[in-house]
């Protein structure tokens, strides 16, 4: 098969994970198995039934914004309209492929002043509650089949790239919904990096910014921009583009691709995974355990490190407002007692933090260290 974005057939696979967690903390019970085009670094499944596997996920109960903006979701919001604030500043009419709960419309809406804040959303709870605050949001997904009502300045995309299964035709349909000068705003996970972001099954592809590249320009883009996210989002990349017919090439400063060095990184973090729940199991001593930490991590830990898991006694966070998805009682950090044992599942660059914190309460916490 060729590759979508630059059209070799050169692919090298990456080690293969026994299960498949999607990014709203669903189980598939299919092994996560992926493949890595050597010339452009794009990242896709290579076993398709996992793909069909997929089909009707975010219409059908998909859970991430589903419900209304908790704090967390408000801060996030933020963060992504501060971080896109020089390239939405003087648009007037914006429009949000996958806008989910409408955080970020509202976000947008509240710094810019725009007149038009529209957008569509596949899960029909997400989409009800953006257009029950007043934003223009219809129910469906989108490709080059959604109908086009009307055309804006600025249409804007978030973490939504990586789950479509035909980018292509995605690219080609957005030509549809700006007006002749207006701009593309695509943000998704920067595959220069591996993370994570490899254990998602619902990540259909992982970009590089050179398979985007390639991709943009076989669709009709041209590229004016490209960004890195700020230190309080990291991980994701931001391209800014306009039509080829209304837009002067431009020389953007992109990272440097390293097919063997990304195709290592890769393999590590995939490796490590792999590994986890019989590195864990080893540190359990048959006491009851604790886990710190309710969100991303520890749902990544309960899928890719099962037996470990069922050791797990209880949750602790700083506040219980995620840990119903888990089944587990919560308890507050004062509730648990001086010596307990307590997994810290967060993000590494806080993992020393926490620690830090848990320790001086008399607990005893140990990292989740891949």
């Amino acid at each position: 098969m060729d590759c979508i974005a630059c059209g070799a057939n050169n692919w090298q696979a990456l080690p293969v994970l026994n299960a498949a967690m999607c990014s709203d903390g669903k189980w598939i019970d299919l092994p996560l198995a992926k493949t890595m085009c050597k010339c452009c670094g794009l990242l896709r499944h290579s076993d398709p039934s996992l793909k069909l596997a997929l089909e009707g996920l975010y219409e059908n109960n998909y859970q991430l914004h589903a419900e209304p903006a908790n704090q967390f979701d408000l801060q996030r919001a933020y963060a992504y309209a501060n971080w896109l604030k020089p390239w939405v500043d003087q648009q007037q009419h914006l429009f949000e492929i996958g806008c989910g709960n409408g955080a970020l419309l509202l976000a947008l809406r509240e710094q810019h002043n725009l007149i038009t804040t529209d957008g569509i959303e596949p899960n029909s709870s997400a989409a009800d509650i953006a257009a029950g605050q007043g934003l223009g949001v219809t129910t469906g997904l989108f490709n080059s089949a959604t109908p086009i009502l009307k055309q804006y300045n600025c249409v804007l995309s978030v973490n939504v790239f990586e789950h479509v299964n035909d980018p292509a035709d995605f690219l080609m349909a957005i030509h549809s919904l700006l007006k002749p000068d207006g701009v593309m705003l695509l943000i998704c996970p920067n595959g220069a990096e591996a993370s994570t972001e490899l254990l998602f099954a619902d990540h259909i592809h992982s970009f590089t910014p050179h398979a985007v590249i390639l991709l943009m320009e076989r669709c009709g883009w041209v590229l004016k921009g490209y960004e890195v996210s700020p230190a309080q989002l990291p991980g994701f990349q931001l391209f800014i583009a306009q039509a080829v017919s209304h837009a002067k090439r431009e020389k953007v400063q992109l990272p440097s691709f390293n097919g063997p060095g990304l195709h290592l990184d890769r393999k590590n973090v995939l490796q490590a995974w792999a590994a986890l729940d019989k590195k864990l199991c080893a540190c359990l001593n048959g006491q009851p355990i604790g886990v710190f930490g309710c969100g991303e991590f520890a749902l990544l830990l309960r899928c890719y490190a099962p037996d470990f898991w069922r050791h797990v006694s209880y949750l602790t966070s700083e506040t219980s407002s995620a840990a119903a998805q888990f089944n587990l009682p919560w308890w507050p950090l004062d509730a648990i007692a001086r010596g307990a044992t307590v997994f810290v599942a967060t993000r590494t660059a806080v993992q020393s933090v926490v620690i830090a914190k848990l320790s001086a309460l008399g607990i005893n916490a140990l990292p989740v260290d891949l």
